[in-house]
């Protein structure tokens, strides 16, 4: 079971994180970065989104101010990407690594608060997301075509701005390196997605009838996908 949810309410990014050792609920605002809302392990994810939508109008008037105090610094020593295949931190070189988590080596004095150094590290987390998202996007990609019996020419994996992915006129199917931060019942709906772009090219009613027959749920997958972002802050 996923011990994170993500939300976009009324543009505002929001992560609810499952924690074992949270006995209550509380919400942390940090400049710049999702709006944390922490809830006991054993908790619904709706308890938070609940707790969350009550002080709604508190975040809103106080966000503004919080980031107008702090430049934009997207990357520090605390954050984390999670992934398909676990979290991503950043770690100071020879220092142990946890288990499950994949670590990338900087300096140990290294400087986030350099704009060049925050542009260095997202060149590092994008090589890795696409070397993790080439592991995985391809294969998955063919299983779930011959599972439904589709057929496609090539497969590209891209660090794409604004689509999750594409289908091309030849049936080329793009995709987007950053399908890797999704859990996987999202990243098989888009894959499913383009796959039924090999077939009809556009999103018509013929469309998504036809999706929802090979991949029952879709249409309320696609809903959810807009919960997700394609930028990582």
């Amino acid at each position: 079971m996923a011990n994170k949810k993500q939300l976009l309410i009324d543009d505002i990014s929001v992560e609810i994180v499952k924690h074992a050792r949270a006995k209550n609920i509380r919400i942390r605002l940090q400049p710049h970065k999702p709006v944390r809302v922490t809830i006991p392990l054993r908790a619904a994810f709706s308890l938070g989104e609940h707790f969350l939508m009550q002080r709604l109008s508190w975040i809103k008037e106080n966000m503004p101010a919080l980031e107008a105090k702090s430049p934009r610094k997207t990357f520090d020593w605390d954050y984390v990407l999670t992934t398909f295949e676990g979290e991503i931190r950043l770690i100071p070189i020879g220092s142990e690594k946890e288990n499950g988590v994949i670590g990338l080596e900087l300096p140990p004095e290294f400087d986030f608060d350099k704009s060049e150094n925050q542009t260095e590290v997202e060149k590092l987390l994008v090589e890795k997301l696409r070397e993790i998202a080439k592991n995985h996007l391809p294969q998955r990609l063919q299983v779930l075509a011959d599972l439904t019996g589709f057929q496609f020419e090539k497969v590209t994996v891209k660090n794409l701005k604004s689509r999750w992915g594409s289908c091309s006129s030849v049936n080329n199917i793009n995709l987007n390196i950053h399908l890797m931060r999704l859990p996987s019942e999202m990243i098989d709906y888009v894959l499913m997605h383009e796959l039924q772009h090999t077939t009809i090219k556009n999103h018509s009613s013929s469309f998504w009838n036809a999706l929802e027959a090979k991949w029952p749920g879709a249409i309320r997958l696609d809903k959810v996908l807009n919960q997700y972002r394609i930028s990582w802050f």
